[in-house]
């Protein structure tokens, strides 16, 4: 408080007397930057990577997410092995990041891969956690654009 006081004294001293100090305009504050969402092209395209499921000691080949517009102008998501093989994405959901999408596997028994993923500057990181029955099995990926 008496600091405060102090302050006040000497700039009313300086007003009365006719001499207040030199003023400088403060240096420009940078706005502070907001996380923008990834625009169509930061995220369209080919990727591939690695997938590390939880308990793994090993990374495995994640395979190939693919991401683009139909001719409909729908976001369109297909996962697969390769590019021979392809499962249609879906609940598609864009983030703040990225996207969340899902891929139910062919077959007799029931296989789903939930996707929650962030891109960044040509790269693809996040979740992916493999259902079967009922159990879950997550694990981190690291993609890159091809």
């Amino acid at each position: 408080m008496r600091v405060r006081v102090r302050s006040l004294l000497l700039l009313l001293g300086f007003v009365m007397a006719g001499q207040l100090p030199a003023l400088h305009a403060a240096d420009p504050v940078p706005a502070p930057t907001l996380d923008a969402r990834p625009s169509d092209v930061d995220m369209f395209g080919s990727w591939t990577g690695t997938v590390t499921f939880e308990g793994a000691s090993e990374p495995m080949d994640g395979g190939l997410i693919t991401i683009r517009r139909t001719e409909d102008e729908r976001l369109s998501v297909t996962v697969g092995p390769d590019s021979r093989v392809r499962y249609t994405c879906v609940r598609l959901a864009r983030t703040d990041q990225g996207l969340r999408f899902e891929v139910s596997l062919p077959g007799e028994d029931t296989r789903l891969l939930a996707y929650d993923v962030a891109v960044d500057e040509g790269a693809m990181t996040g979740t992916v956690t493999f259902v079967s029955y009922g159990l879950t099995r997550p694990g981190r990926l690291a993609f890159a654009r091809q």
